[in-house]
């Protein structure tokens, strides 16, 4: 049975999170980076883009009526999608277009395949956001999260440095 494209983008998203969740443990001093290639504490966590840095330029997730920036994040769930399906389970949405992708978690190394994003026109800044936060979520991607006074924030780093900074991450029951 094959997905609809809406299915595939949204299960993307959630795979997404649950890479990401798989931070290692917490320190004395409150934060955890990815250290046992479990997904298991990233997994099931809507993480909220709030960050994305690209050639030391910071550009911060819009605000306003004009789209869903309410309804941006991104979940992870390790993994591939069916074959020939692009998109994986992984993925989300930073308040216009949903992405989804196919994730593998080794140690503090996320590494996303087989990127697939919808394609309609948005707002300036929701645009650009979206347009610099697609730029670095894929390849391989070093992954560490903090906690400290018990709210979560994942940083994902490229090679060449760019950053996706994720935050307040909350459970949530991972939808197939």
């Amino acid at each position: 049975m094959k997905r609809t494209t809406r299915a595939k983008y949204a299960a993307a998203a959630l795979a997404g999170t649950a890479v990401l969740a798989a931070c290692g443990t917490v320190s004395d001093r409150g934060s955890s980076s990815v250290g046992d290639g479990s997904a298991t504490d990233i997994a099931d966590i809507r993480w909220v883009p709030q960050r994305v840095t690209v050639d030391s330029k910071d550009y911060v997730l819009p605000k306003g009526d004009q789209f869903r920036v309410d309804e941006a994040h991104v979940t992870f769930k390790p993994g591939a999608a069916e074959p020939d399906v692009g998109g994986g389970e992984s993925g989300g949405t930073v308040g216009c277009n949903s992405f989804g992708a196919d994730v593998e978690i080794n140690g503090d190394t996320v590494q996303v395949s087989d990127l697939a994003s919808t394609m309609m026109g948005c707002p300036g800044p929701v645009q650009e956001f979206e347009k610099r936060f697609i730029s670095v979520f894929r390849g391989t991607l070093k992954a560490v999260v903090e906690e400290r006074d018990g709210t979560k924030t994942l940083r994902l780093t490229s090679s060449k440095g760019d950053s996706i900074t994720l935050g307040g991450g909350s459970e949530e029951t991972a939808r197939p």
